[in-house]
């Protein structure tokens, strides 16, 4: 599965590391704020002063970290990819084979997507606030994973998409471990 078309594969990639960019510079404002937090309860400890469900707060933070950086892996295939196998075939079933991974992926993230849109939205609808002290509302953790997914979703279409216009889908460069080029 490929049909070459330098333009579109072009346009595909600039989108997909202006979502890459988009979901790192979240990430990182998730973490720095996760930090500035953790900054926070420690000083203020020392002041007999808590913050109110600063553990609530340090857990939508860091699901906004994880989630919404997911995204930043996908342009450059820097993610987690199990190829001890793959690389060891012929070209052709390599090919197949990594068409076969991303359809699954694109729909196991988007059918999770999906369901957790759903859920998110009950709990929008709801009300539902978290058990700390402040009357933080449920969908707001839920958002922020769910806008992660989003990116990570359109990320791997957009991937997928440069591929086949692009490079094609059998080994290149990046795929071969390092000295084996």
């Amino acid at each position: 599965m490929h049909v070459r078309n330098p333009q579109l594969a072009h346009l595909m990639h600039r989108i997909l590391v202006w979502v890459a960019r988009i979901s790192m510079v979240l990430a990182c404002l998730s973490l720095a704020l996760l930090v500035l937090l953790f900054i926070a309860v420690i000083g203020l400890r020392f002041f007999g002063i808590s913050v109110p469900s600063a553990d609530d707060i340090a857990g939508i933070l860091l699901g906004g970290t994880f989630a919404l950086g997911f995204a930043a892996a996908v342009p450059g295939d820097q993610h987690i990819s199990v190829d001890f196998f793959i690389n060891r075939m012929k070209p052709s079933a390599t090919a197949l084979l990594k068409v076969v991974a991303y359809v699954v992926t694109i729909a196991i993230i988007g059918y999770l997507l999906l369901g957790f849109s759903r859920i998110w939205y009950a709990a929008y609808q709801s009300g539902i606030t978290m058990l700390g002290t402040l009357p933080i509302p449920r969908a707001l953790p839920m958002g922020i994973v769910m806008a992660g997914l989003a990116m990570l979703e359109l990320a791997l279409v957009l991937r997928f998409l440069e591929r086949m216009f692009g490079t094609g889908f059998a080994l290149d460069e990046r795929d071969l471990p390092s000295g084996a080029h």
